[in-house]
């Protein structure tokens, strides 16, 4: 019995350290998606600028460089909307924020519902089989029923 509890205790602190390591990481990769996501929209906001300073001045050759503008804008605004799609993804990012300890009620709480929901798929297969085959069998009765009494209709005599 002590050799099992002390397995149990290794194996719940290599847990909790890979879950601390796998959330530090995936922290870091949030802080720095999210200070990429900044730069790019401020080089955005730079390019619109220059087209903008560029269109007030036209003595800067205004076409060429708003062709320019445009043809550097599109690839950051595709780049700033990639780098968002993460994001899009509240739930986890909200996990991915709190950290792993202070997260592990709702990740069980998580893994639990799922299971319910897996358990009562499950369960609701298991009852519409039931009622199915208990529906057969009401019918089989039934059927026996009817042929006995069809069977002494007809074994009764005619007035």
């Amino acid at each position: 019995m002590g050799d099992g509890i002390r397995w149990f205790i290794r194996a719940w602190r290599r847990l909790d350290a890979t879950l601390a390591s796998v959330f530090g990481s995936l922290k870091r990769l949030l802080r720095t998606l999210n200070v990429l996501r900044f730069l790019v929209f401020f080089l955005i906001l730079i390019v619109l600028a220059v087209a903008v300073l560029v269109v007030i001045f036209p003595e800067w050759t205004p076409y060429v460089l708003a062709g320019v503008v445009l043809l550097f804008t599109i690839p950051l605004v595709v780049l700033f909307l990639l780098l968002s799609l993460p994001f899009r993804a509240k739930s986890l990012v909200k996990l991915i924020r709190t950290g792993y300890p202070e997260n592990m009620q709702e990740l069980v709480i998580r893994v639990a519902a799922r299971k319910l929901h897996e358990e009562s798929i499950e369960t609701e297969r298991l009852l519409v089989e039931t009622a199915w085959l208990e529906s057969r069998k009401v019918l089989r009765r039934y059927r026996k029923r009817v042929d006995r009494l069809k069977r002494q209709l007809d074994e009764m005599p005619d007035d």
